[in-house]
């Protein structure tokens, strides 16, 4: 809950100043804590918000993770249809990303990797409903 309240002050500041990537990057973090915490209600709301965000502003990498913690999301709430969707859509982004790249080497990255593994949730293990 800390983290979570430290990642959505960040995401407020960074919002304030006009930092837009860092602003929607620091609410997908949020986000994320979210979902290990448990709070999958909340996360769910914030990562929609931030797979719209991401689209109109046309930041694809942001939008892939936050389409991949989507599916996170889902497939912990017991959703394996919509799960896969958010995760192929994940996949799909990151995939368009490194064609017009024309390298393999952006589909390395480590923050890239768990996405294109589909890993059932971040960092590969479920969070627990505490």
């Amino acid at each position: 809950v800390e983290q979570s309240a430290a990642l959505d002050a960040l995401h407020r500041e960074a919002d304030r100043l006009g930092f837009k990537y860092l602003s929607l990057a620091s609410a997908i973090e949020r986000a994320e804590a979210l979902l290990y915490a448990g709070d999958f209600a909340q996360a769910r709301q914030a990562l929609e918000r931030a797979t719209a965000q991401s689209e109109k502003l046309g930041l694809r990498t942001l939008r892939a993770k936050a389409e991949y913690l989507l599916a996170a999301e889902r497939r912990l709430a017991g959703n394996a249809s919509e799960a896969a969707r958010h995760g192929s859509e994940a996949r799909r982004l990151l995939n368009e990303i490194a064609k017009e790249a024309q390298s393999d080497l952006f589909l390395k990255r480590a923050d890239l990797v768990a996405i294109l593994q589909d890993s059932p949730s971040p960092g590969g293990t479920a969070p627990s409903k505490n």
